[in-house]
């Protein structure tokens, strides 16, 4: 009997003390807390609507057509610009906007618009998942979300991405060429027949699609003109909309003609100099140490710009005149080497003197040739990979039968060459 009553005492005293709190709460407002105060609105919000069938997790015309999203990209900065990793650096901001009518409970009564953290809207409203496709293994970082919801059920969602995108370069005409560097926008999951791409039409003094003026300060590139374009992408069973920003960039080659052309100019101008040296003895080792470090410095600027650019099975104008830079270059070590052989070897100054007088001023005439035929296919050849055979063949067939006439020139030297060590039966029947 003592527990019963015990037992019982307990109760009232639990029930008096719930009764007392809940009276409290009814009859004094003042004594609510403030954390209950601010989390009833988005109590209120988050619980579904029975009218509409309110759920966040299916998009508004589901089971109807596709849903529009208008899009706009706004490009504040573009940097490192890899032409071998295929890949640039961007800031973007992306504008998507949509309509969800489900979205207006979320607007307070007398307010037009409200803006909500992007933690708090995906967990009350339907988000379309636009990602930017285009982005380099994973290679984006959020910066900032924010979204505005309207009391008409209009939808903004204005975010900003540092990313890095893939792109596909042109290097045909590199360091004089241009480029088209995309950014493009695709829904993670939803296919074409449910979600639609639609370019955003800019409000009176509001810019939402463009470049920013200062985006390519920090860039050996410039602005030439942007575009915008939708499209329905289709690759085998997967059949997405795309919206994309274009831009056409125009590279600055004066920088390019400064660190890479000129110092292959002036190495081949220092290579050229041998055949002003004295053929006499004490000059014979300078003449071929010019030569050969010369030509041994070009191979290492040669790898500086095989860093740089891809690898492909297409020439390209800058492999064109390095083609010919180290093709005139080794052809001045070999010829350099076939002077101080006529000279000491086989003892014929004369016939030396007369090809390095012949090599001193034939060599830059062809030097300037051949740079006339690189500036025009830097304007004008649709087919560089063509013109480089052609030239690299007739550079080749050139130094060959100037060889070969000198070596005609000298056959009496082969024959009659007793004290070096010639004889006649070991000379080819080719030199006569």
């Amino acid at each position: 009997m003592k527990s019963f009553h015990s037992s019982c005492r307990l109760l009232v005293l639990l029930l008096t003390s719930v009764i007392e709190s809940l009276s409290a709460t009814v009859f004094r407002p003042g004594a609510r807390s403030n954390s209950t105060l601010s989390t009833s609105f988005l109590d209120l919000t988050s619980r579904a609507d029975p009218r509409a069938g309110h759920d966040k997790s299916f998009r508004p015309h589901v089971g109807g057509g596709a849903d529009i999203v208008e899009y706009g990209l706004y490009l504040t900065s573009i940097t490192d610009v890899n032409m071998k990793e295929g890949t640039f650096d961007a800031d973007v901001v992306i504008t998507l906007v949509w309509t969800d009518i489900r979205a207006t409970v979320l607007v307070p009564a007398g307010q037009a618009k409200v803006t909500l953290a992007a933690r708090q809207a995906k967990k009350r409203i339907w988000v379309p998942d636009v990602t930017v496709t285009n982005r380099y293994m994973n290679a984006i970082d959020t910066i900032s979300t924010a979204f505005t919801i309207t009391a008409s059920g209009q939808v903004t969602k204005v975010e900003r991405l540092a990313a890095t995108l893939t792109s596909t370069y042109d290097i045909t005409y590199y360091p004089f060429d241009s480029q088209v560097l995309i950014t493009t926008l695709g829904s993670a999951t939803l296919m074409s027949d449910e979600l639609q791409f639609r370019v955003l039409a800019a409000q009176p003094g509001e810019v939402v699609t463009g470049v920013s003026e200062g985006a390519f300060n920090e860039s050996e590139f410039s602005i030439v003109n942007f575009t915008e374009h939708v499209d329905d992408e289709f690759d085998g069973s997967l059949h997405k909309s795309r919206g994309s920003l274009i831009l056409e960039v125009k590279r600055h080659g004066a920088p390019y003609i400064q660190n890479l052309i000129m110092p292959e100019v002036l190495i081949w101008l220092v290579s050229w100099t041998v055949f002003w040296y004295p053929l006499t003895e004490p000059f014979a080792m300078p003449r071929v140490m010019t030569a050969l470090v010369s030509f041994l410095s070009l191979l290492m600027l040669a790898l500086r710009t095989s860093s740089v650019l891809p690898i492909r099975g297409t020439m390209h104008w800058f492999g064109l005149f390095e083609t010919h830079v180290q093709t005139l270059m080794f052809a001045n070590v070999c010829i350099n080497i076939f002077i101080l052989v006529v000279y000491h070897q086989l003892d014929r100054p004369e016939r030396a003197a007369i090809i390095q007088e012949e090599v001193k001023w034939a060599k830059p005439c062809l030097a300037v040739t051949l740079l006339v035929v690189c500036v025009w296919c830097a304007w004008e050849a649709q087919s560089v990979e063509f013109v480089t055979n052609v030239t690299y063949g007739l550079l080749l067939l050139l130094l060959i039968v100037y060889l070969g006439y000198q070596l005609y020139q000298l056959r009496d030297s082969f024959l009659n060459q007793d004290k070096t060590g010639f004889h006649a039966d070991l000379v080819p029947d080719l030199c006569w």
